[in-house]
């Protein structure tokens, strides 16, 4: 194990043995920036909320992006940039080794057409949704698949009728969903599974009709964790008070029991929220991975480090968006690729270096095509060449983001003051983010002014008919603040280390040690739960 200090944020942090190993593999250097400055260069190369109306460069018609119209790159609508009206190698440049490769790698990035909306496949009526997959009927929904007559969902699938939900599977008519699954006509609930009818519920397990209830497991007809008859609940939900129900509700959350870690199945792993992984270190919101380290939000993985929101990987590192990738390394937003390096939005192609918008090619270098003897040649020179001017190694420099902080994920996960931000090398930008005028939104209701950050939003047709069908009343916060609000109720991703508040045992944990909440290892959690 070695201790490096980070060249970004300037503390400290450590490169364990199995890292050293991953990185020999590769024929990479150690990282110069620590885990969590990485992860945040790659999430602020990624925008999946925040959408505009712009002009699509090829067929000029008005559309949707997540590009806003003041960005310097050539933007087609989705089908226009699968269509075979352009020809991505036309764009293709002969490798200069008197520059720095960032240098040549940025002219291309503004040069090749991006698509849209990331991208979007096998859905319909989905013109306000960003990376989502087989939907129909859904409006500002990213990230998510399977999808259908959903609004505001974020890292969500197999949903349906459901509004306001955050990384949450297998629901029907819910709302205000947090890391939930198999949950029908619920709302207000977090961390809880199998719920039918249950509201403002956390940690709670194969019940039904629960309103404010706390750690619970198979049980029906409870009020703030109290058993009642079917007549007493429907009675308490008829007659609750508000204020007072608030109040009873926090002081049942900071009495249950939490547990430490949300470790299933797993075998040798540190992290959080992982199921059925082995050898998997400082990795969050994953499910099967095997041999990886510094996972985010990730899915059947192996030997894989630092990728984030990517499925189906192995032997790649440094990777945002998509999946089905082997062996690619610094990768954003494709899918079925191999042997790819420094690309971005690269679809069903292999054998790349430093390519933009490639669908279906192999041996190519910056947009240009050679042979395959050609290629393996010139591409250990240009990595030579890298490694003379330290780029090698080294994912995108944030500076080529065709995002600002403020409108990608970086600030979803590392919410930052402007200054702090500038002074760090990222854009900030103010704008009027995600917001629609009725005069480019056909199916506006009404507008607005959202009571935390004031600014204009829309309800649309959809939402208001959601809202009568769940006897919601509207809320007073716009999308984005809602999205945000719901971010803050997870735990960080960090560990620390703490005692179990019951037998003492040193524990990891994601709850600061500051923290009120009682928080139990495993073993004491499981005795005290069930």
């Amino acid at each position: 194990m070695t201790i490096q200090t980070c060249t970004q944020c300037a503390k400290s942090f450590q490169i364990n043995d199995s890292d050293h190993k991953f990185y020999e593999k590769l024929n990479l250097s150690s990282p110069k920036r620590c885990p969590d400055c990485r992860l945040k260069t790659r999430l602020a190369f990624r925008n999946e909320r925040n959408l505009y109306r712009r002009n699509c460069d090829l067929t000029k018609q008005s559309i949707i992006s997540i590009y806003s119209p003041e960005k310097p790159y050539k933007i087609y609508q989705q089908d226009a940039w699968w269509s075979n009206k352009w020809d991505e190698t036309n764009y293709g440049k002969v490798f200069d080794f008197s520059r720095p490769f960032f240098d040549q790698y940025k002219e291309l990035l503004l040069a090749v057409p991006h698509p849209a909306v990331g991208y979007r496949f096998q859905s319909e009526n989905c013109e306000y949704t960003t990376y989502q997959d087989h939907s129909k009927n859904c409006y500002v929904c990213s990230g998510s698949g399977y999808m259908e007559d959903c609004l505001y969902t974020n890292w969500t699938n197999y949903a349906k009728n459901s509004m306001d939900i955050l990384g949450s599977h297998d629901i029907e008519l819910c709302y205000e969903l947090i890391d939930c699954k198999k949950m029908y006509q619920s709302t207000h609930c977090q961390d809880s599974s199998v719920l039918t009818t249950c509201h403002y519920c956390y940690d709670c397990h194969s019940c039904s009709n629960c309103f404010g209830c706390v750690g619970l497991r198979h049980q029906k007809f409870c009020f703030l964790n109290e058993p009642l008859t079917e007549a007493a609940y429907q009675e308490k939900i008829k007659n609750f008070n508000a204020e007072s129900f608030i109040k009873d509700l926090q002081n049942i959350y900071l009495k249950i029991p939490r547990r430490a870690l949300f470790l299933i199945n797993c075998d040798q792993c540190t992290g959080d929220r992982l199921v059925h992984c082995k050898n998997t270190q400082n990795s969050f919101y994953s499910d099967i991975l095997q041999d990886c380290n510094y996972n985010q939000d990730t899915y059947k993985n192996t030997d894989c480090h630092d990728m984030t929101r990517a499925a189906e990987a192995q032997m790649c590192y440094e990777c945002i968006g998509g999946g089905d990738y082997y062996s690619c390394n610094f990768f954003v937003a494709g899918e079925h690729a191999s042997y790819c390096t420094y690309c971005i939005f690269c679809f069903n192609s292999k054998n790349l270096l430093g390519c933009v918008g490639m669908k279906g090619h192999e041996y190519c270098i910056l947009n240009t095509k050679y042979s395959k003897e050609e290629y393996e040649k010139l591409r250990i020179k240009i990595i030579e060449h890298m490694k003379k001017t330290g780029e090698w190694g080294e994912f995108f420099p944030i500076n080529m983001s065709p995002f600002d902080y403020n409108e990608s994920l970086a600030e979803d996960f590392f919410p930052s003051s402007k200054q702090e931000i500038i002074t760090k090398g990222f854009n900030w930008e103010i704008k009027n983010i995600s917001n629609f005028t009725e005069q480019n939104h056909p199916n506006t209701n009404e507008v607005f002014n959202c009571a935390l950050c004031g600014k204009k939003y829309l309800t649309v047709v959809q939402e208001l008919k959601f809202y009568r069908l769940m006897k919601l009343p509207l809320p007073s916060i716009c999308p984005n603040c809602r999205h945000l609000s719901r971010m803050t109720k997870r735990n960080p991703r960090t560990l620390w280390n703490r005692q179990c508040a019951k037998c003492n045992v040193e524990i990891q944990t994601t709850y600061a040690p500051n923290r009120p909440e009682i928080v139990y290892c495993e073993s004491c959690y499981l005795k005290t739960i069930y």
